[in-house]
């Protein structure tokens, strides 16, 4: 007879103290782990042993758009002189232009985007358009 399985969300738990900091559950047991430690959280740096900080906030990059970013990437040349930030939102690719992002193609055929560099120029391949 199959078992039936029922899977139940765990409540958050409230530390006090994260003094031991963060440490993975495949790096100690569980009945090694200081009652002062957790295996998981949420918009916390452990960076230093003994403190836990917030994660730092997010910053707007250019104007908003409407829609999922379907790829993301960051190209830089050989030297590290130029740097270029190129998303596609949609069906549409965008490079970051002072404040606002710039359509640099259209008309995409696009689930998913991924880019690289070579030569310094940067290729996209999204799986459908040429």
């Amino acid at each position: 007879m199959p078992y039936e399985t029922e899977f139940f969300p765990l409540e958050p738990t409230s530390r006090h103290s994260v003094e031991s900091g963060l440490i993975t559950e495949s790096a100690v047991s569980d009945y090694r782990s200081p009652p002062t430690s957790v295996s998981e959280s949420v918009n916390f740096h452990f960076d230093t042993i003994g403190a836990a900080t917030l994660r730092k906030g997010t910053t707007l990059l250019g104007n908003a758009l409407s829609g999922n970013i379907l790829g993301l990437y960051q190209f830089l040349d050989s030297a590290n002189l130029k740097s270029q930030l190129l998303m596609v939102n949609g069906s549409v690719c965008y490079y970051l232009s002072g404040a606002a992002w710039a359509s640099v193609r259209s008309g995409l055929t696009v689930n998913s985007a991924r880019f690289t560099t070579m030569f310094n120029k940067v290729f996209m391949v999204n799986g459908t358009d040429p």
